[in-house]
């Protein structure tokens, strides 16, 4: 039995069916909740200094183990997404969340904090998997991905604005996080499962209004998707080897603590604009070429800010830098998104970014006590050209990885043929009708 290929539907009507309220809404309460604890590691690292006394070093382990406690987390639900109702994942994800953070706030003492800090990362992991897996059952990734993005990206900027006021001790900080896990709680209902699987009916979409149903069996995640999980990793790692000592490569360039507050904050606001620019680069150019003239761009900024003298030259290239990040950032997740209907993919992809984000700080703080500015620059450099080069074959290697369209589809029913369940992420194309 051939069921009917997908058929592409007109460019003017690629943004006539917008992201339902409850889905979008299901986003915001796993997924955007669920970052917000690692948006606020430099309040958290601060407060734990402040509050418990904590050396440094010790506040700095503390918060790379709840990263660290969410990408074991995500790497874990990654196992079972395929086919777990994904709104009792991230309800269960929520739930370890608030327990983790409100007994830190309860107890308030060292040991605690740091068990509460890891199950509370742990928490947030689930969630965060459930959320990143269901981008790839909405219509479209792309759109779905930046529009999660930029809330992410205000909610952090809002949050870390009013920090001083909203979460001017540890306690009130873990009693802001349990809250916000409180809340999904209510709003996870809306995150949307895999078309065509038995429990798809939880999700606020409909057949009609999502890609074609692809079994998620075994197998999903292809050798490009491996591919493209290891150099988002790897450029994760080279990119917050750079962050993470920005204040000591902007003091090499002569410029204050206060002034390089203002330019790490102008390079957070760039990110913003870099995530609402890639959609209309990826409208005009393409993924491919968008991601390879984009890495271009960041790798040069990134080397430029590590080897010059000039305040000038390195306030310039951190700004440059972070709208590129953005950019990056939204158009690699709508392509591990596009990879499978799974959302394994996708999980794999951002648990190893995750990855990189941990261990940036100590790989950055380590080579640059060891080596001159110029061979850090190569050391860092490196990563973001084989990642560009990969990003720019894996793009490129299919119409609809390069340039999505929305397609309307027809329902296969609640359960899939045992025949589907082998279909390669390659197969789904505008041009190229897929067996079931």
């Amino acid at each position: 039995m051939t069921a009917a290929p997908p058929q592409p539907v007109h460019p003017s009507r690629r943004g006539s069916r917008r992201l339902p309220a409850r889905t979008l809404l299901g986003f915001v309460g796993t997924w955007v909740v669920a970052l917000m604890a690692a948006n606020l590691v430099p309040v958290l690292i601060s407060r734990l200094i402040s509050d418990l006394n904590l050396p440094l070093s010790s506040a700095g382990a503390l918060a790379t183990g709840m990263t660290a406690g969410t990408v074991a987390a995500m790497l874990a639900v990654n196992l079972i997404i395929a086919r777990a109702d994904r709104p009792t994942v991230a309800r269960i994800g929520l739930a370890t969340m608030l327990i983790g953070y409100a007994l830190g706030a309860a107890t308030m003492t060292p040991t605690a904090v740091a068990v509460g800090l890891i199950i509370g990362g742990m928490g947030g992991g689930a969630a965060l998997a459930a959320g990143t897996a269901a981008f790839s059952a909405t219509h479209d990734p792309d759109r779905t991905v930046t529009i999660a993005t930029v809330i992410n990206r205000l909610g952090a900027a809002g949050l870390l604005a009013l920090a001083p006021v909203i979460a001017s001790d540890l306690r009130s900080l873990l009693v802001l996080l349990a809250a916000m896990a409180a809340a999904g709680l209510l709003l996870a209902r809306g995150l949307p499962n895999t078309p065509g699987a038995r429990h798809a009916s939880s999700a606020d979409e409909s057949p009609q209004t999502t890609r074609p149903p692809r079994a998620p069996g075994r197998g999903t995640i292809t050798l490009a998707g491996l591919v493209l999980a290891f150099s988002m990793g790897f450029w994760s790692l080279a990119e917050d080897m750079v962050y993470a000592m920005s204040g000591t490569l902007a003091a090499d360039a002569g410029i204050s603590p206060e002034t390089t507050g203002v330019l790490i904050s102008l390079k957070v606001i760039g990110g913003l604009l870099g995530v609402v620019l890639a959609p209309l680069m990826l409208a005009n150019f393409g993924r491919g070429w968008s991601l390879l003239g984009i890495v271009v761009v960041s790798t040069t900024a990134k080397f430029l800010m590590i080897i010059t003298e000039s305040g000038t030259v390195f306030a310039a290239t951190i700004v440059i830098w972070g709208i590129a990040y953005g950019a990056v950032l939204v158009l690699v997740n709508g392509l591990a998104a596009l990879m499978d209907l799974t959302g394994r993919t996708a999980v794999l992809v951002f648990s190893i970014y995750m990855c990189g984000i941990a261990l940036g700080p100590l790989a950055g703080g380590y080579f640059l006590e060891f080596v001159t500015p110029l061979t850090y620059a190569f050391i860092v450099s490196v990563p973001s050209a084989v990642f560009g080069s990969a990003l720019f074959i894996i793009s490129r290697r299919s119409r609809h990885f390069d340039r999505p369209r929305t397609v309307q589809l027809h329902d296969t029913g609640p359960s899939l043929p045992a025949e589907a369940e082998s279909a390669d992420a390659s197969a789904i194309s505008d041009t190229t009708p897929r067996p079931h």
